[in-house]
């Protein structure tokens, strides 16, 4: 299975940050929902309109928008998420009250392959 490169992550009490190179967004839109997915967290908007089934990645029906930069916003009972498009990475913010921390560095790690040095 693909997975992303995770280049940082930290944490401010129950509020957790994961950093992700933009060189791979349209790993990410494929990837990155999954995540979704698997906390029950919706996808916003923009996931909708540019997350499309692998065949149609980089096809001359869709084209990722690769410069987006904007804020995405989506939460459930236990999580709420932001998912920051930045000049050179996707930074993801994950706020909870509940502190699973595990869970979440579990989903992520599903995701990612660790720590890019």
């Amino acid at each position: 299975m693909d997975k992303l490169k995770l280049i940082g992550m930290g944490n401010f009490g129950k509020i957790y940050y994961f950093d992700f190179s933009r060189k791979e967004i349209e790993k990410f839109f494929l990837i990155f929902p999954r995540l979704l997915n698997n906390l029950n967290l919706e996808k916003t908007q923009f996931f909708f309109e540019e997350s499309h089934p692998l065949e149609s990645i980089g096809s001359e029906k869709h084209v990722i928008d690769k410069d987006y930069s904007g804020v995405e916003y989506t939460e459930n009972n236990q999580f709420d998420m932001e998912i920051i498009f930045l000049q050179d990475v996707i930074k993801i913010i994950i706020r909870n009250d509940e502190s699973p921390r595990d869970e979440i560095i579990d989903e992520i790690m599903k995701i990612s392959n660790g720590i890019e040095k």
